[in-house]
């Protein structure tokens, strides 16, 4: 199915770093890209507004088209939208209006994107989209390798917020020809004061792995039935007072070649809710490849088969 990619842009090499990710997207689908910059111009002396805003109109267009140009050379679909509005005003405008199924864009990078995104241009996106976000932070340079196949990793807790992502995860491994790495981290219990004193609670570490290897199993199951590869990996973080589960999900990133993250997110408060100071604000915090977002209907919770049957287009009853 053809799909409508909305790209913002302002001119910056770190918002073009996005343009990689989308094109791949793009022929993946046969899709169509739409690429939007905002423009919100300041007379200088002596001009009037009407000529400032038409001075920054040119400029967008002359910078959109040239990278519409080129894709449109390389065989894709690309247009180009300049809005006169605010930035988030307007990459919110451009989704509705061209019925757009997703928004790729990237974050800044001075402090990584807990720096970018509190009052940010893309927190105010997060918080009114009701399509899935392909974050794309500055650590990520290039685009997805084409050498090999690549890993989309699901972080999975067993909330429906989680599972959540499960369905666009699953939609872009299939674009992408990816598979899917379920996984769920335990984190080691912290020790508890009680009467005076200090002890650990009781943790039976193997039996709760293997009833996290269960749960999921279970959505991978699901999955696998409609030809997804899927593969499942629960791990206990090491003792640690902060960030054990942040901790375990960057070393998973790294040690299993991971190439995208799909995460849930509130979308009442964007990423700032998500929640401060939680396992995936950390995650999106220290991301090196880019994260899928995904905001969820508002619908009532799952059990994790109703979840897995969602993702895979599985009917039910």
């Amino acid at each position: 199915m053809r799909k409508t990619i909305v790209v913002p842009l302002d001119g910056s090499s770190l918002a073009a770093r996005a343009v990689p990710y989308a094109t791949r997207l793009a022929r993946g689908t046969g899709g169509r890209l739409v690429f939007v910059q905002a423009t919100l111009a300041q007379p200088l002396p002596g001009q009037s507004e009407r000529e400032a805003r038409a001075a920054a109109t040119r400029r967008a267009e002359i910078e959109l088209n040239a990278v519409v140009d080129r894709l449109r050379a390389d065989g894709l679909t690309a247009e180009a939208r300049v809005y006169h509005e605010d930035a988030p005003t307007a990459i919110l405008d451009a989704a509705a209006q061209d019925g757009a199924d997703l928004i790729v864009m990237s974050t800044h990078g001075r402090s990584g994107l807990g720096r970018w995104v509190y009052g940010s241009v893309a927190d105010r996106v997060l918080r009114a989209a009701t399509i899935p976000m392909l974050l794309v932070p500055a650590a990520c340079t290039g685009s997805w390798p084409a050498d090999r196949p690549l890993r989309i990793l699901v972080p999975l807790d067993g909330s429906p917020l989680a599972e959540a992502a499960l369905g666009p995860a699953a939609e872009l491994a299939r674009t992408l020809g990816a598979e899917l790495l379920l996984l769920q981290v335990l984190e080691y219990p912290l020790p508890a004061v009680a009467d005076g004193g200090t002890y650990m609670p009781p943790w039976d570490q193997d039996a709760d792995l293997a009833a996290a290897r269960q749960y999921l199993e279970a959505i991978a199951d699901g999955l696998r039935a409609t030809g997804q590869r899927v593969a499942v990996l629960a791990v206990a973080a090491p003792p640690s007072p902060v960030a054990q589960a942040v901790t375990t999900i960057a070393a998973v990133i790294q040690d299993e070649h991971v190439d995208a993250i799909a995460m849930g997110t509130h979308g009442r408060g964007g990423l700032a809710r998500l929640v401060m100071g939680s396992v995936a604000t950390g995650v999106l915090q220290h991301a090196t490849v880019p994260v899928l977002v995904v905001r969820p209907a508002a619908t009532p919770a799952r059990d994790a088969q109703t979840a897995a049957q969602s993702a895979t287009g599985t009917a039910t009853g």
